[in-house]
């Protein structure tokens, strides 16, 4: 019961209460809480991934200069790749191309 008299029915996330929850330490180190609470959309989320894999590669071989990305992707509409481009191409990243394979995307870039 709140203090004025109204009582609360449902979760307390949709009463507007936090939620804490013990997670074990194995099934913690399997969830990416970054991108969980992060305010980044998808599209933002898929460049920055690649963009990480660009430095990656690009430290272990700086002679490099392509690298395929997987990622677990809905598919992408026309809008949605124009703004993938784009975001990509401020980083000097150029999409290559796309392909679909089951429950993944495979995103092939040169930089």
């Amino acid at each position: 019961m709140e203090n004025d008299g109204s009582i609360n029915k449902g979760s307390p996330i949709s009463t507007g209460h936090p939620v804490w929850m013990i997670i074990p330490k194995k099934m913690a180190q399997c969830i990416d809480f970054e991108s969980l609470f992060s305010n980044k959309s998808p599209i933002e989320s898929i460049a920055n991934e690649i963009t990480e894999a660009v430095v990656r590669e690009k430290n272990k071989d700086p002679e490099s200069f392509s690298v395929s990305v997987r990622y677990e992707a809905t598919e992408i509409n026309d809008e949605e790749l124009a703004s993938l481009k784009e975001l990509l191409s401020a980083k000097s990243i150029i999409l290559v191309n796309i392909k679909r394979h089951r429950e993944v995307t495979v995103f092939n870039v040169a930089y």
